[in-house]
């Protein structure tokens, strides 16, 4: 069953840092097995994707607004970086879409088109 995950994880076409994590993530899942394999594989790496993007804009905030380290910056009002997130995928299933989006974060950082228009996302609905 490992040789099946494994496979079908690569075959999504994940970049190797994101398909480990999926993976690792993968090996702890209770109840997966050939019939369901595909839809919670599926789920699990949009999620795992969705959460590596929310953690590395909140790591850009933090960059931003020049928090301490080990504290993270207070969005206003009550905004979260999951809803950050979320307007800046539209909660989308494309995969390739959200990749291309979190490497984009990683290699620019707040000069990034994506952290931009969170930064202005904040700054209209959060009052900042």
């Amino acid at each position: 069953m490992d040789q099946i995950v494994s496979n079908y994880i690569f075959s999504m076409g994940l970049a190797v840092p994101l398909a480990i994590l999926v993976a690792f993530r993968a090996g702890r899942m209770r109840g997966l097995n050939t019939q369901n394999m595909e839809e919670r594989l599926g789920d699990l790496a949009f999620d795992s994707v969705k959460e590596a993007i929310c953690n590395k804009l909140q790591a850009l905030f933090d960059l931003y607004m020049n928090m301490p380290n080990g504290q993270n910056f207070g969005f206003p009002g009550r905004l979260t970086i999951q809803q950050i997130a979320a307007h800046l995928h539209n909660d989308v299933e494309d995969l390739d879409l959200l990749q291309t989006m979190y490497f984009n974060l990683l290699d620019q950082g707040v000069q990034s088109p994506y952290f931009v228009q969170a930064l202005q996302y904040v700054q209209t609905f959060g009052g900042m």
